[in-house]
């Protein structure tokens, strides 16, 4: 009787779980450098509160609004650019500071 029940929770539990598992109608879009990624080599990804997608790449930070790419580069000579166009890591603070850890 015991194994009886505990077939019958079994098949229960997995009906269950597995109608919070479908997923249908998804829609996936590739982006590439075609459509204004620099490079698609991506490190690291993070969402900030107003929506924006950081994209870390081997070429340089990317922000994505949903719709385009706005992409930040290491600018020789200037101080205010990247250090460094690799390796990034992202992280954001209690204050909604984009923090950067790059190569440079």
């Amino acid at each position: 009787m015991k194994k009886l029940i505990f077939f019958i929770a079994l098949i229960f539990i997995y009906f269950i779980e597995s109608k919070g598992q479908v997923i249908e109608n998804l829609n996936f879009k590739h982006y590439s450098t075609k459509d204004g990624l620099p490079h698609t080599a991506i490190s690291s990804l993070i969402k900030d509160k107003k929506g924006f997608l950081w994209i870390g790449t081997d070429f340089g930070i990317s922000r994505f609004d949903g719709t385009s790419f706005k992409n930040y580069k290491q600018k020789v000579g200037d101080v205010n650019s990247l250090k460094s166009n690799m390796y990034f890591r992202f992280a954001i603070d209690d204050f909604e500071r984009l923090w950067v850890i790059n190569a440079g």
